[in-house]
């Protein structure tokens, strides 16, 4: 094979090489596809801070910090995760309804040790915008991971839905509950070696099946202001990730 030939194969065998997986790639089903396809689908930006350090090491140790190591201002008298939780669906839907822009909040305290069986308490609140069927859709669909069952917890609550807000920028998020009074999270953005955010990969979370990495932004306030069980922080863990399950992910159990 003269010098010609063989560059005009490789030339083929590399473009070949370029497109193949690229029609395999534009033949498979997209996750998309498949989310619109199932029975019911969330994809969920979630805003969480909570009483750790950056970053949350109850996600690795299973041990919030000791008293002595919050914030001189903190009510916590033991070890404690105490967290606040915005989310806001980016794209969801069961069977026919759409639950695209549904918002809701989940505050609580996740003990001095995740290893324990039940938690101290948490309590959920639906957006106020939000019409009861969704409300029940939602409920119906976070039930599937253990974070949200009252088996989880020692008190659960669902508290009387309030106004939310929820707004992620590139240089951090800020979300209320009821204007503030009930609830309040702001982050800014964790600054990295370069442009863009620092962000956590490959970490689960509560069970949800798949995310898209821990974008990491400390809290500037992170507060609960709502009955006897307020609390206030700044400094503190905090982040954005967008999550995703649908009812393929947890199939009936074989009869």
């Amino acid at each position: 094979m003269d010098k010609r030939a063989f560059l005009k194969t490789a030339a083929v065998g590399a473009m070949s090489s370029l497109i193949a997986p690229r029609l395999i790639a534009a033949t498979a089903p997209s996750d998309t596809r498949r989310a619109a396809d199932a029975e019911w689908s969330l994809e969920i930006a979630v805003m969480e801070s909570c009483s750790c350090r950056v970053f949350c090491q109850c996600f690795f140790t299973s041990l919030p910090l000791p008293p002595d190591a919050h914030a001189d201002h903190s009510p916590v008298a033991e070890h404690a995760c105490l967290f606040n939780q915005a989310y806001r669906v980016v794209k969801g839907h069961y069977r026919n309804l759409s639950l695209d822009g549904a918002q809701f909040w989940y505050t609580g305290d996740a003990g001095p040790d995740l290893h324990e069986a039940k938690w101290p308490w948490a309590v959920m609140t639906f957006d106020s915008a939000l019409v009861q069927p969704k409300r029940d859709a939602l409920w119906t669909m976070l039930q599937k991971l253990r974070f949200y069952r009252a088996e989880r917890w020692r008190e659960q609550s669902i508290a009387t839905a309030a106004p939310i807000t929820w707004a992620h920028t590139d240089d951090g998020a800020r979300a209320t509950l009821d204007a503030g009074a009930g609830a309040e999270l702001s982050l800014k953005r964790l600054k990295g070696q370069h442009a863009g955010a620092v962000v956590l990969q490959n970490l689960s979370y509560f069970g949800y099946p798949r995310n898209d990495g821990f974008a990491l932004m400390p809290s500037v306030v992170q507060a609960y202001r709502t009955g006897s069980r307020r609390f206030e922080f700044s400094g503190t863990n905090g982040f954005v990730t967008t999550l995703q399950m649908t009812a393929d992910d947890f199939p009936a159990p074989a009869k």
